[in-house]
């Protein structure tokens, strides 16, 4: 078995933490569009959410 060796095994972790962070972002911004959409569609019907 080959060796792996430390700072490959580090960048892999980093790159790991980097997309966890990138999705983690990605859900939060989604949610927020989400939820202003909702809101402007509600507006439009005379209807207003409160969040």
């Amino acid at each position: 078995m080959k060796k792996i060796r430390t700072n490959d095994f580090d960048r892999a972790k980093l790159q790991y933490q980097l997309l966890m962070c990138l999705v983690a972002l990605v859900f939060i911004t989604a949610l927020f569009i989400l939820r202003e959409s909702l809101d402007g569609f509600y507006d439009r019907f005379g209807m207003h959410l409160n969040f």
